[in-house]
């Protein structure tokens, strides 16, 4: 299965027709970690002296410090985290709703105006 950030067959060919359950990666113990999200490149490098290497534990760290300042990682003692990462996966998921009843307004109209055939 080919996956890449935020991109999948689960959330584009075959949308809707499966539920994930479970998943499995194949690491490579002591493997140099991969960085290509912006925010995450920027946490790597807070605190960092120049030519230092990257572990995983790092870049560990790092995706719960970016993730932690967006409301998406339950803190304890933190009342707001909850809140702040339920507003966002409820944002989310109406904006995935409302583009996908979109798309399928237009595909209809373009079946019914024969465009689509």
């Amino acid at each position: 299965m080919r996956v890449a950030y935020r991109r999948s067959r689960f959330n584009s060919t075959d949308y809707g027709r499966y539920i994930v359950t479970r998943v499995d990666y194949r690491l490579t113990p002591g493997g140099a970690p991969t960085v290509r999200y912006a925010d995450l490149q920027k946490a790597v490098q807070e605190g960092r002296e120049d030519g230092a290497e990257l572990s995983l534990a790092d870049v560990a760290a790092a995706v719960r410090r970016v993730r932690q300042s967006k409301g998406m990682l339950l803190v304890e003692g933190d009342p707001d985290a909850a809140a702040r990462g339920a507003s966002s996966r409820i944002r989310w998921w109406m904006k995935s709703r409302l583009s996908r009843s979109r798309r399928q307004r237009e595909a209809a109209a373009a079946v019914s105006a024969g465009q689509g055939q």
